[in-house]
């Protein structure tokens, strides 16, 4: 259940349980994935819990057959956040364990190299700016992939590929750097692909796919700060002020959110933008107005 409004204190709206829960966000991702799961687990749900980087990471390390690097292509707070070493460390450890199914020798010596060039031009302009990126950064050793961290470019990773398989089968002198930076089966990599397989995989190994023959639906539901925070205690955007969240009394009988139904107040018109090229039936839904 939730509430129909900041107003409602009684949980009168029903909402669906979760199956599945799937982070989006770089950044949540290494800050927050974790709590999630601990959460789920202790209070004895079967609900599953994804991020996107740890889909890409895994799915390009698992299917490298030799030493090779992993590249990000990331905005630069992304890359200064941390989250992609982090994960990638934690994707790599059972690779280095000898004692483990996945053991790999040259596992150790693999890195993630997070790189944040002008990715502007034509496709091959684009993998050329990230070779070029990757050299300068005194790299040498081969790519087996490389992450489109964004997640509203996941359309120019077929342009790319094919730029990158261009490059494999040029015989210009030219391109011979960069063919020794793709390692065998070397692809560029949207974590939406690796999020989508990842998703169906763990619904059909836990059974949780239903019979039910119907057309796909979305509902939407966000946290709000709750009417019964004062508007003394918020910050110029609505969120709790600073003072407020650190110092209010421990124990205190205030419930400080709500989840609500996701409306188009919910929203930024950036993030409303962003929804509707990212996933347009789901804006129709959630946000259009017919």
């Amino acid at each position: 259940h939730c509430s129909t409004s900041i107003f409602d204190s009684s949980l009168s709206a029903d909402k669906p349980g979760a199956k599945l829960f799937i982070f989006s966000s770089s950044i949540l991702a290494g800050y927050g994935c974790q709590d999630v799961e601990y959460l789920l687990s202790a209070a004895g749900f079967d609900t599953g819990v994804l991020n996107t980087v740890e889909s890409a990471v895994s799915y390009l390390f698992s299917r490298a057959s030799q030493l090779s690097n992993i590249g990000v292509c990331a905005s630069r707070d992304i890359i200064s956040s941390g989250v992609y070493g982090n994960v990638f460390r934690d994707v790599r450890n059972p690779y280095t364990d000898r004692h483990s199914e996945k053991y790999r020798p040259w596992a150790e010596a693999a890195e993630i190299v997070c790189l944040s060039p002008e990715m502007t031009g034509s496709a091959m302009d684009m993998v050329r700016k990230f070779f070029d990126s990757y050299m300068a950064a005194e790299y040498r050793t081969s790519l087996c992939g490389v992450i489109m961290d964004d997640l509203t470019e996941c359309a120019k990773v077929d342009s790319l590929n094919m730029a990158a398989d261009s490059i494999m089968r040029s015989p210009l002198p030219e391109m011979e750097v960069y063919k020794k930076l793709m390692a065998p089966g070397f692809r560029f990599l949207s974590p939406a692909e690796s999020i989508v397989s990842d998703s169906y995989n763990w619904l059909r190994a836990n059974d949780k796919f239903t019979h039910i023959v119907a057309w796909p639906s979305a509902e939407g539901y966000v946290t709000a700060v709750s009417s019964e925070v004062g508007p003394g205690n918020l910050d110029g955007n609505g969120m709790l002020s600073d003072e407020y969240k650190y110092n209010r009394a421990q124990e205190s009988d205030i419930e400080t959110f709500r989840v609500i139904p996701a409306s188009q107040g919910c929203f930024t018109e950036e993030q409303m933008q962003r929804m509707k090229l990212l996933a347009p039936e789901i804006y129709n839904e959630l946000i259009y107005v017919y």
